[in-house]
């Protein structure tokens, strides 16, 4: 007669140290999306309009009788629909001109009319 002793099952092997790393990488990915969203860096990166090339096409609509006003705008403006700035027009002969721009688009169109004096 053979006997077998039987030998305790061993305790599982707890589980342990998988939490912390996946902890950190949450946290990392986390911070780093609130930065993006915070500093804007997915929207402004090279978008702005350049204000010469905005005052040379509010020139070249303004132009009359062979005339070309000078057109000063700000230097430069962020791309945003809706967003309205003021450019001024100094014509020969006539008083200054206020310009109220407002963008159309995302990608640079543009809408203008002049403001009255006043």
């Amino acid at each position: 007669m053979t006997t077998t002793a039987e030998t305790p099952a061993a305790p599982p092997r707890p589980r342990r140290g998988y939490w912390i790393p996946g902890l950190i990488a949450l946290t990392f990915l986390v911070v780093v999306s609130v930065l993006f969203v915070l500093v804007g860096l997915q929207s402004h990166v090279g978008r702005t309009l350049q204000g010469p090339v905005v005052a040379g096409d509010l020139a070249l609509d303004l132009e009359s009788g062979g005339t070309t006003p000078n057109v000063h705008c700000p230097a430069q403006e962020p791309r945003r629909p809706g967003l309205s700035f003021d450019c001024t027009a100094d014509r020969p002969g006539r008083a200054p001109v206020t310009i109220r721009v407002t963008e159309t688009t995302a990608t640079g169109g543009f809408r203008y009319r002049l403001l009255p004096a006043g």
